[in-house]
Order: C-alpha cells, then sequence, then structure tokens
C-alpha cells in the first residue's frame, strides 16, 4: 500500500449526478494498492483535505482483508503529517512497523526511497554532512569537480554544473538527485582528489544503497541492482554499513538526527524484517524486487490525472473523483501526454505525435526554400593540424610518465577520451579484437578512468584505439570550424559521413565502420554538450529576469516613502 497527497485547485464545484457541492478543497490523499510479486494495481481510497489517521487506516486494513487481500507494507514520503501518522502508530525506525489489528501480523511502515534521495542531496548541498570520524562532505567537492569536468570529453558525461544550481521545482527531479549521488562522481572524486577518499566512499555507499531499494530484476548486470535476496549477503552487508553511516551522521549545524535520516533508517530495518518474514512463511518467498515498495505507482497516477485535462492540470474536487473514476477503468489504455510528469520525472509522448512529426518533416522543407552554404573542408586541413596542440601518442612505457604531466583538467578530460574509446571498443571489439587493451597491459600504474570505475564489465581501450581517437578529435575541431574558446557545429547536410571519408581518406588502412563509430559518437557528444550550455543559459537569464522583476516591484515602495519623509519634513 501507499498513499500521497495531489494538489487540487481550490475551487468550490458542483457534482450534478450527486446535486452536491464540494469545496474549496486544495489536496485529496490517496490510497493505492500494488501487489508485490504480482502486476496489478488498483486506487482503494482517496479523500479531501485530509491526513490519514489511525481510524483511517483500520478502516482500510479491514477492507483490503474482505477483499482476500494480505497486507505487507505502507510507503509514503517523509511530510510532517504523514511521520505524525507513524508516530501515532507507535512506529519509529527502530520498530518500523504496526499490528495489523485483522491478523495480528506486522503490517512494515517505509519511506519513499526516491524522495529519500533527494532529500540527502538537498540536505548535503544546503548545510553539509559531518561523519562520526569528523569527515565533512560539503557542496564545495561537487563544485570543485564541475570546474575540472566541464569539457566535451568528460569523465561523469552525466553531472554537469547545472547539477549544482537546483532551486524550485528542480529539487523534486530524481534522475538530477541520482546522478549527482552516484558511483561515477564517487569514483571521479576518488580518482583526481585523493584527499576526498573518505567522501567519495560515503557517496559510493548512497549510490549503493539506493541501487539496492530500486532493484528491479533478478539478473541485472549490475550486482547490487538485483532483486533483493539474489545476493543477500553482499546487499544486507551494504544496508548495515549505509545505517550506521547514517545514524551517526549529522548536518552541519544540528546536533539531532533529520527526518530523511530517520526515513532512511526506517526503510533499511522495515526491508530486512519484512523480507525475513516473507522467506520464514509457506510462501518461501527467494527474492523480492524492492522498486514494487516505492511511491512510483502513485506519481504515475497524479501524472495521467493531470493530463486528462489537457492545459487544466489542477482540477478541482469533482473534476478530481471522476478523473480517478475514469482511470479504475481504463489504466491500462491511458498514456500520459508530455505536459504531464510521471515516473522519475520523464515523460511519455504519444504515438500520434511521433508519428505527426514524421510526416510533417518533409512538409517543412520547401522545394523552393534556399539551403545554408556550409562551411568547406578548409584545403590546408594538414597545416591546421599541426598547428593544433600536440599530443604525446601514450603506449605502455610512457603511460606513467604522461599522467603525470597532465594538469587536473587535462586528466579529466583524457579520462572521458578514454571513456569513449572504451564504449567504441565495446560495441566494435567482436569484429576487431585488437581495440581492447590485452590482460598483460591491465596492470599499469596509474589505472585509466575505464579501469578505475569499472566492475569488470567495461571494455579498456587499446593504446593504439586511444591515440586514434586523440588524433581524429582534431579533425572534428577543424571540420566544424571549433577552437578551445568556441565549440560550434558544421551544419552541412551528411555532416558525419562527410568527415568520416576525410579522416578515412588520412587513414586507409582502418576499417570505415570503425571511423564513422567514432565520428557519430563524438557528434552526440558536440549536441549534448551544447544544449546543456544553453539549457544554463536559459537557466541563468531565468534568474536575471527574476531579479530585476523583483527590484522593479520594490521601486514604487521606496519612492512612497521617500515621498512620506517629505511630507513629514
Amino acid at each position: 500500500m501507499s498513499f500521497d497527497e495531489v494538489s487540487l485547485d481550490g475551487t468550490v464545484s458542483y457534482d450534478p449526478a450527486l446535486d452536491q457541492i464540494f469545496g474549496p478543497n486544495k489536496n485529496a490523499m490517496v490510497v493505492f494498492a500494488r501487489g508485490l510479486f504480482s502486476k496489478w494495481k488498483q486506487p482503494v481510497y482517496y479523500g479531501y483535505d485530509e491526513i490519514l489517521n489511525m481510524t483511517s487506516i483500520r478502516s482500510i486494513v479491514q477492507e483490503v482483508h474482505d477483499a482476500g487481500l494480505n497486507i505487507l507494507c505502507f510507503t509514503c514520503d517523509s511530510a510532517p503529517s504523514n511521520r505524525s501518522t507513524w508516530n501515532k502508530l507507535g512506529v519509529t525506525y527502530e520498530k518500523p512497523h504496526f499490528e495489523n489489528h485483522v491478523t495480528g501480523k506486522p503490517i512494515y511502515c517505509f519511506a519513499d526511497p526516491p524522495h529519500l534521495i533527494k532529500l540527502l542531496r538537498n540536505n548535503l548541498f544546503d548545510s553539509g554532512f559531518r561523519l562520526q570520524d569528523g569527515t565533512l562532505i560539503e557542496k564545495k567537492v561537487f563544485v570543485d569537480l564541475s570546474l575540472y569536468n566541464n569539457r566535451e570529453h568528460r569523465v561523469c558525461h552525466k553531472f554537469t554544473s547545472g547539477h549544482l544550481d537546483v532551486v524550485g521545482a528542480e529539487r523534486m527531479n530524481v534522475r538530477v538527485a541520482c546522478e549527482t549521488i552516484s558511483r561515477s562522481v564517487a569514483s571521479a572524486i576518488e580518482m583526481y582528489f585523493p584527499r576526498k577518499r573518505r567522501v567519495a566512499e560515503f557517496i559510493r555507499l548512497a549510490n549503493d544503497f539506493f541501487d539496492i531499494m530500486n532493484s528491479r530484476i533478478k539478473n541485472d548486470p549490475i550486482k547490487l541492482k538485483r532483486s533483493f535476496g539474489v545476493h543477500l549477503e553482499s546487499q544486507t552487508r551494504i544496508l548495515d554499513q549505509f545505517y550506521i553511516e547514517i545514524l551517526n551522521m549529522r548536518c552541519i549545524g544540528s546536533s539531532f538526527m533529520l527526518p530523511f535520516q530517520r526515513g532512511i533508517l526506517q526503510s533499511i530495518n522495515a526491508l530486512k524484517l519484512m523480507f525475513a518474514d516473507l522467506r520464514s512463511s509457506t510462501l518461501k518467498i527467494k527474492y523480492l524486487n524492492v522498486n514494487r515498495i516505492n511511491q512510483d505507482i502513485a506519481e504515475n497516477a497524479f501524472g495521467i490525472i493531470r493530463s486528462m485535462g489537457r492545459s487544466n492540470v489542477a482540477p478541482n474536487a469533482v473534476d478530481f473523483k471522476y478523473r480517478l473514476r475514469y482511470l479504475c477503468l481504463t489504466w491500462h489504455l491511458l498514456v500520459a501526454r508530455p505536459t504531464c510528469p510521471v515516473l522519475n520525472n520523464e515523460y511519455i509522448l504519444d504515438d500520434d505525435e511521433v508519428i505527426f512529426s514524421t510526416k510533417i518533416a518533409p512538409l517543412l522543407i520547401g522545394r523552393d526554400e534556399v539551403q545554408p552554404t556550409p562551411p568547406p573542408i578548409p584545403e590546408n586541413i594538414e597545416q591546421m593540424l599541426c598547428e593544433l596542440t600536440l599530443e604525446v601518442s601514450v603506449n605502455s612505457e610512457n603511460w606513467t610518465r604522461v599522467n603525470e604531466n597532465m594538469r587536473l583538467s587535462e586528466r579529466c578530460e583524457f579520462g572521458g577520451q578514454d571513456n569513449l574509446a572504451g564504449f567504441i571498443a565495446k560495441k566494435l571489439s567482436k569484429k576487431f579484437p585488437g581495440l581492447v587493451l590485452t590482460a598483460p597491459e591491465k596492470v599499469r600504474e596509474p589505472l585509466s578512468w575505464s579501469q578505475h570505475i569499472s566492475n569488470g564489465g567495461l571494455h579498456v581501450p587499446s593504446y593504439t584505439l586511444l591515440n586514434l581517437t586523440r588524433d581524429w578529435n582534431k579533425y572534428f575541431l577543424i571540420f566544424h570550424n571549433s577552437t578551445s574558446a568556441k565549440v560550434k557545429v558544421n551544419r552541412m547536410r551528411r555532416v558525419t559521413s562527410t568527415l568520416s571519408s576525410r579522416i578515412s581518406a588520412d587513414f586507409p588502412s582502418f576499417d570505415s565502420e570503425l571511423i564513422e563509430a567514432y565520428v557519430k559518437m563524438r557528434t552526440f557528444i558536440r549536441i549534448q554538450f551544447l544544449n546543456e550550455k544553453i539549457k544554463q543559459k536559459k537557466h541563468k537569464n531565468r534568474n536575471l529576469r527574476k531579479k530585476k522583476q523583483f527590484v522593479k516591484s520594490q521601486q514604487p515602495n521606496l519612492s512612497e516613502s521617500e515621498s512620506e519623509s517629505e511630507v513629514s519634513d
């Protein structure tokens, strides 16, 4: 069972079917039931401007039991009203359950894991943490990483400076929080800031905890992401380690645990106790997909309900009731529209929109439309290549020396190039085995970024492939007329095939498939980098507009106060 609130428009509304007036109501509380081991879901209760109390929960438990269902757990976020409900039921992080008054068995209480990771990130950035051994974890270490991880070739390709300046609704984005508290960020801090190794250990441990709490399938490539119970010993060890860290951790400026810490501790104890009960029961459960415990079902349902009103995303009480009824009847047929946030803050597009864009795209380019003339490939490309900064080819003999002579920003970019080359090696290693580093060559110091972050599944590029990608990057920069100060793109048609052909002419001994794979991936990296810059610029301009509006709104008040002072004089 999971319950959450959805916002209403707060107006008075009339229901003609009941001939009854509702409202004004600000929110609606909805309780959902979901199968832990079977794929079904159903709203079972809703109420306006209501906080679930003991009487309501007992009534829901009774009705669900009478329908032939066995309630194992309740999930909600860490809102003050929900914490008050748990307190009245006698639920604490040490005793994360209350008694089912019908069966006498415990019902376990979880804090929603996606909300917990957002709260962990928010409190880390707002105040910082002090661990038991005195280590301080503050926002500054993430800022330092973003300063060196700001080029096109990056070790943490999902982590940008935009992850640091989250305000308002952006703080509710689960994906941004997960990309910040991630294993790749922890590995980058550990590799490039050796003195912050303890910080990296905490971030990696937090990432592992949320991987366990979001486990979805039995055979996930990442060991800890597999269903809870598949690797019970290692998964339980991670939970115990994180439990001790959170129990003894304090936010800077606070002498006691905050609600999100209690929520983490409560969820860890609840998961371990509930799984032990399931294993010892007649069901003999061997593993559990923990993601079925979170509140995603509620967020998904609310997104669909909002989308039913098109632009009216905040329904009144009567609209909400009929939308919820329609959802119960047609949930499997409905698809959320792009204006509607759903699971993990992503959007599901309607098929009609994809068909429309596919059919209309050829019509947007008229026959008489003049296409912009693309910049030609420079004839003196050899001279321009020589004028670029020469990069030393790396091999097994000079690997250590080359890495030691690099500045920190250069090492981060070099790690990004290594990551790109490793991805290409993964795609084409079966056809070209020489793209992957041999086992004897992997014994080297320092380890490359691919080796540092890998659990054994990443492909480490060979020295030849790594040198080739660095050389081909020079062609890419010239072709797109880019410099270290300005990042541009060539808007000609067949942009990747043209550049691939030019590189193939100078490297005839290498297969064209390998060159095309590099050019396409390098182009996608350039597009992603430019889009991030555009997004950051929009964010900065939006903040400037807000500041100007605030200053402008204060000017009449200042002039009035000045005129009043002149009158008094």
